[in-house]
């Protein structure tokens, strides 16, 4: 079974002054509006109508939200209010806070998991992770639970002007991924990728490339520059990918694949890994568009799914488990499978 890392994807208004997010966690779907975490089943939400239940109530609006695998019972909850972040390890079948689990409150928090009992985490909390400089965190650190947050190890330190600090998990099929991504002080995209060892590789890709998602134990990346590759030459605005074994082995190999290209007059807004389709969001000539791609040689195969509206879409979420996008176009959220979408009926 291919499970994933709840990692919420998308942040969106949903209607004047609310937010939402949504991610898949294995069999379920989580979706969070506002302040309010919920949870249904991922088998019924294809028939449009889930059975949700709230899982979690938070101050403020919540930001983030990543759950454990393989259970997803013990969630990391980032929630912002009045500018004041805070951080709180819930247990999402009894809604409740952990006891002496990850807490946290400073102005700028971000955390991923790192394995059952640590965390990753990027935060103004720790002296000195601004730099002396100052500005935004540059320190991505592994926290334990139970462990002063000041005892914190620190594995990255971004250079001096970067930005946007963000660690990254997944788990799937394909291995346990770790990166951090950032924007130096050009504003530069710059990712990295770490094991167990702490081995930080940056790959030998483009400069500038934009780190998207892991779709079968490939980093998926959306190109500034052109990206010769073994099938030819992708162009700025494509999507490439490399696999990740050969990356993270000792020869530390970037094996550039062609992974999509978008039609003259689009641009690539999201991409996102699922089981055996990547879904692309592609915004161009007065229109928003959903596509998937399958792995091919020497081309993957590109499949055009048809969104009941107009206007912008958004692409919220996609199931590594079986191939489901969650997308809203309007006030409708669709599920979509097998190229089909159905309307989803969100909670109340």
């Amino acid at each position: 079974m291919k499970i994933i890392a709840a990692l919420f994807l998308a942040v969106l208004a949903a209607g004047p002054g609310r937010a939402e997010l949504a991610s898949f966690d294995g069999e379920s779907v989580t979706y969070a509006r506002d302040g309010t975490v919920y949870r249904g089943s991922l088998e019924p939400l294809m028939d449009g109508s889930p059975s949700w239940r709230p899982i979690y109530t938070a101050p403020g609006t919540i930001e983030s939200v990543s759950c454990l695998p393989p259970s997803y019972r013990r969630c990391l909850v980032i929630s912002v209010e009045a500018g004041l972040r805070r951080l709180k390890e819930i247990d999402s079948g009894t809604g409740t806070e952990v006891g002496g689990g990850f807490t946290l409150e400073s102005e700028d928090i971000r955390a991923d998991w790192y394995d059952d009992k640590t965390i990753m985490l990027v935060s103004d909390a720790v002296p000195g992770s601004r730099g002396r400089e100052g500005g935004a965190p540059k320190l991505v650190q592994l926290w334990e639970r139970g462990t002063p947050v000041l005892e914190a190890q620190t594995i990255l330190r971004t250079p001096p002007g970067s930005t946007d600090l963000k660690p990254v998990f997944d788990l799937s099929t394909g291995g346990i991924f770790y990166s951090a991504t950032y924007r130096d002080g050009d504003g530069t995209a710059q990712t990295y990728h770490f094991g167990w060892q702490h081995n930080l590789v940056m790959p030998d890709g483009p400069p500038g490339s934009l780190f998207q998602d892991f779709f079968q134990a490939r980093a998926i990346v959306l190109l500034k520059a052109s990206w010769p590759v073994r099938s030819g030459t992708v162009p700025p605005g494509g999507l490439a990918a490399y696999p990740m074994g050969a990356l993270m082995a000792p020869g530390r190999v970037t094996a550039g694949e062609r992974a999509f290209e978008p039609p003259a007059g689009y641009g690539v807004e999201a991409a996102r890994g699922g089981r055996d389709r990547l879904y692309i969001h592609l915004r161009g000539a007065g229109e928003d568009r959903l596509v998937d791609v399958r792995v091919g040689q020497p081309n993957w195969l590109e499949r055009r799914v048809d969104i009941p509206g107009d206007g912008p879409i958004t692409l919220l979420a996609v199931s590594e488990l079986a191939d489901i996008a969650l997308v809203r176009r309007g006030g409708d959220v669709y599920a979509v499978g097998r190229g089909r979408p159905r309307t989803v009926a969100l909670p109340d």
